[in-house]
């Protein structure tokens, strides 16, 4: 359900946006203190709680949406950089394995030397292969590590990825309107994910950078989407800091 170790944190958000008639912003798990935690995840399973579904599957069935549009969007962006299937498959599996993809490696290893049948060897596993600390591979795991944990992960990566669709569109065809749509977007996210905002608006401005080095020219449509990201960014990131500060 994406909440493996923070349950009683969305499980608590959720419930009090359902049981609100209007949306909180006081912090349910610490009386008198303010919410400043990305709550839009949480606020849309709260909203179909409150039309009757369970707390099951107000939070399944957004979470399970959200995987197959990262990963739509993943491949859309892979065909649009690799210009082939292969390429694109190959990008995303190796996006999805991360550092762990050394597992394959070393499971590989451990099935030869066992002398079992594969059924028998993976029914069986002495090891966690997607995070081995030994032989010196302190690595992490996208799919075990973040998505399947982490709520406000799948609703910032599923809208990082659509970006990235969007940057590629951009660098072929620059359009100002794109490029204001394209900020707007970037510009929700910290209520949604601050991570995802964070690495994406500092590609906007590596894309500002290099197009500025090349051309020689401040004023490009990288230019544009940032701004506009800023124009929606920081309301939301004033409230957040100022909240906490009080």
């Amino acid at each position: 359900n994406s909440t493996w170790a923070d349950f009683g944190l969305h499980a608590s958000l959720i419930s009090h946006f359902a049981a609100s008639s209007r949306i909180p912003l006081d912090f349910p798990l610490a009386a008198g203190t303010h919410l400043t935690y990305p709550l839009i995840a949480d606020l849309l399973s709260g909203w179909f709680r409150f039309g009757g579904w369970s707390l099951h599957l107000a939070i399944f069935v957004p979470s399970v949406l959200l995987i197959i549009a990262f990963l739509l969007l993943m491949l859309g962006f892979g065909i649009r950089l690799f210009r082939s299937i292969g390429g694109t498959i190959l990008g995303l599996t190796l996006s999805l394995l991360c550092g762990s993809a050394v597992g394959i490696v070393k499971a590989w290893s451990d099935f030869v030397s066992s002398g079992q049948s594969l059924s028998a060897f993976l029914g069986h596993l002495n090891i966690d292969y997607t995070a081995l600390t030994t032989p010196n591979a302190q690595v992490t795991n996208l799919v075990a590590d973040a998505i399947l944990p982490q709520r406000a992960f799948l609703m910032g990566f599923s809208t990082f990825a659509a970006v990235m669709v969007l940057f590629t569109r951009l660098r072929e065809h620059p359009s100002t309107k794109l490029a204001i749509f394209t900020g707007t977007l970037i510009g929700l996210l910290p209520l949604v994910h601050t991570y995802s905002f964070l690495v994406l608006g500092a590609l906007l401005a590596g894309f500002w950078v290099e197009t500025y080095l090349t051309r020689h020219k401040i004023m490009s449509i990288w230019l544009v989407a940032g701004v506009s990201a800023l124009i929606i960014a920081v309301p939301q990131i004033l409230w957040q800091s100022l909240a906490t500060a009080r």
